[in-house]
């Protein structure tokens, strides 16, 4: 006949723990997933509860931005929003034929010849892509010599625009497929 051996269940207890509390290697934190929301008066979208975000309403203007560090380096993404309403929705013929008209006004005339804002928002920018996501049309705008990229749009009432380093743009082309307007 077989001896039972009797262990207290204190012990069992001290010895099951001791053997599952490995130290767990720490998970670096994952930038890339759209896991929460960002919203406003006008429309919301998906973004990673990772990034570090910061943001205020001025106006008419809602103007929020989202930092990370991944390693050494270094991302950032900027989203403003404009209400009037006096704009209406574009698409994206009209978007592109609105952005080469303004850009051509504010280089040409006099009057923004020395404004530095004008200069900056369109010396040297080109349209480097356009395309319509969810019923929206969206350009997005490459500057000779520089990383920074926009997209911009223009809906019934709103004008928005993402900047960001190219490294960035999936993530912002992410962001975009999530958004839902008001």
């Amino acid at each position: 006949m077989k001896k039972l051996i009797s262990i207290p269940i204190s012990l069992l207890m001290i010895i099951s723990c001791s053997c599952s509390s490995k130290p767990q290697k720490e998970k670096e934190p994952d930038f890339r997933t759209l896991d929460s929301s960002w919203e406003c008066d006008y429309l919301k979208f998906d973004v990673n509860s990772n990034w570090e975000q910061s943001d205020y309403t001025s106006g008419d203007t809602t103007v929020a931005d989202w930092n990370w560090t991944d390693k050494d380096d270094y991302h950032s993404i900027s989203f403003s929003v404009t209400h009037n309403s006096m704009y209406h929705k574009l698409t994206q013929s009209e978007l592109i034929s609105d952005f080469e008209y303004l850009k051509s006004f504010f280089l040409n005339d006099d009057e923004f010849k020395n404004d530095k804002i004008m200069l900056d928002a369109y010396e040297g920018v080109e349209i480097a892509d356009s395309f319509v996501k969810n019923g929206q049309a969206y350009i997005i705008l490459d500057k000779s010599g520089s990383d920074y990229r926009r997209i911009e749009f223009k809906g019934e009432s709103i004008s928005g625009e993402f900047g960001y380093y190219s490294s960035d743009e999936q993530t912002v082309l992410d962001i975009i497929d999530t958004i839902k307007f008001y």
